[in-house]
């Protein structure tokens, strides 16, 4: 079984993660794809390195490393529940779960979430740290009109 959580930060698809592992699936295994490239940065190997300079400089990293990085984390975890949180974020990675999860079912669920109530997630999620002072309010609202566009679209067609 795979089950996909599709949203943006803030939405609350780690918290929900969590409560269904702690109530109803205590085998499942979470992936999120921050934990993913944190575990693969630090393995030593070439790609783990490239991965680690990207993040240390602030980089982006490219669609093809991510998926990649979840593809192999999967193909580890065969026969296993399996919930990925955060992934997609683009159409390059909502087209990838066709081929990385090619043999399963996928449970994909949207949380839809105003604006309104994820500004003041993120906020209260950055209290009592930097992220505040360094947050842009106009990046929050770029990304997650991105996020809709791209994301939410391409899933649905997948869907579909």
């Amino acid at each position: 079984m795979v089950i996909v959580f599709i949203g943006p930060p803030g939405s609350g698809k780690g918290t929900q993660a969590q409560v269904l592992k702690d109530s109803v699936l205590p085998n499942l295994n979470i992936l999120t794809v921050s934990s993913l490239l944190k575990e693969k940065s630090s393995d030593g190997s070439i790609l783990g390195n490239e991965i680690k300079k990207k993040m240390d400089n602030g980089d982006l990293i490219d669609d093809k490393i991510v998926i990649s990085v979840l593809k192999e984390k999967a193909d580890n975890l065969v026969d296993k529940q399996l919930l990925v949180d955060g992934f997609p974020r683009s159409s390059m990675q909502a087209e990838s779960l066709k081929e990385i999860f090619f043999d399963k079912k996928l449970n994909i669920f949207n949380f839809d979430v105003t604006d309104e109530e994820l500004l003041a997630r993120i906020k209260k999620r950055s209290q009592g740290g930097s992220f505040v002072s360094t947050f842009s309010f106009s990046f929050f609202f770029s990304t997650r009109i991105l996020f809709n566009t791209n994301t939410i679209c391409f899933c649905i067609s997948y869907i579909n």
